[in-house]
């Protein structure tokens, strides 16, 4: 089980950066593909970064690009 987003009476906090595993939340969304997008734009919004590179490299490189296009053309603009 992964936390993304944790909640607070007072704020919202987004795990930003690398897990134990070399991944952001913005990385395990890409994974998933074009199902995630509207999650993938959410974290952009609240302060990922696309451009930071995982054990995998960068998100947009974790995306599979042949069947994953939607996902793939958001996180290479």
């Amino acid at each position: 089980f992964v936390t993304l987003i944790n909640f607070s009476s007072d704020s919202m906090s987004l795990p930003l950066s690398l897990s134990q595993y070399g991944e952001t939340p913005l990385h395990k969304a890409a994974r998933v593909g074009n199902a995630c997008v509207p999650i993938a734009k959410f974290l952009v919004e609240h302060g990922a970064n696309p451009l930071l590179s995982g054990s995998n490299g960068l998100a947009s490189e974790v995306v599979q690009k042949e069947r994953e296009t939607e996902m793939y053309t958001y996180l290479s603009k």
